[in-house]
């Protein structure tokens, strides 16, 4: 009698496809890699990790990469699958972009701050940083260099959240001083609008391109 195997049950229901282990400490962030059965993952612990799924279904023990990009917590991490990087921002004031095929590092830029939030603009190669003093610093992230763009101020408070629209070129940031600030980048005027709907520190936004709303 011949058997039919399923790799994932025929349900409607969620289920576990796969658990990753191996960091030190508290995972803080993680991605999928486009069109690879692969996960980057940041933690408490100051690396970050490519796993990559062996032949037997499973990704540990096999790590792919494990790149000690920080000497502090890092805070949030973006993949580029055109140029294979990885951009990541930590606790350690340093926003570090690395190659994840070699392991190697690329460059790192130093702030003043920690660094609390990222964004990324995959056609420009641009790089949106908030911070615990407030500000957003935009980067030109080249091969192993990089260059300040500009120094975004407006908040009072610490920068928790970013959202970044490639489409409208608009940059929407959250803070601890209880507000939302929209950024046109796009428009090169300067234009900002100071959205105030919180009666507490702003810890996350979503921002829907298609219907235009913020949330």
């Amino acid at each position: 009698m011949a058997a039919e195997i399923h790799s994932r049950p025929q349900s409607s229901r969620p289920v576990l496809l796969s658990k990753i282990e191996g960091h030190q400490d508290a995972v803080t962030a993680a991605l999928l890699i486009p069109k690879e059965d692969g996960v980057i993952t940041a933690s408490e612990d100051r690396t970050i990790r490519v796993w990559l799924k062996r032949d037997s279904g499973q990704y540990w023990p096999s790590i792919y990469h494990t790149m000690a990009a920080h000497q502090n917590r890092v805070s949030a991490i973006i993949f580029s699958l055109a140029t294979e990087w990885v951009i990541s921002t930590g606790h350690d004031k340093c926003v570090s972009w690395m190659c994840t095929r070699s392991g190697n590092m690329l460059g790192r830029h130093f702030l003043t701050s920690w660094a609390s939030c990222l964004q990324y603009d995959f056609d420009t190669q641009y790089a949106f940083v908030g911070d615990y003093s407030g500000q957003i610093t935009l980067l030109k992230l080249e091969q192993n260099t990089c260059s300040v763009i500009t120094t975004l101020k407006g908040h009072e408070g610490s920068v928790a959240c970013l959202w970044w629209d490639p489409i409208q070129r608009l940059l929407f940031s959250g803070a601890s001083d209880n507000s939302i600030i929209m950024w046109d980048i796009g428009g090169r005027k300067g234009r900002t609008l100071l959205l105030q709907g919180h009666h507490d520190k702003v810890q996350s936004l979503c921002y829907l391109q298609l219907t235009r709303q913020l949330v």
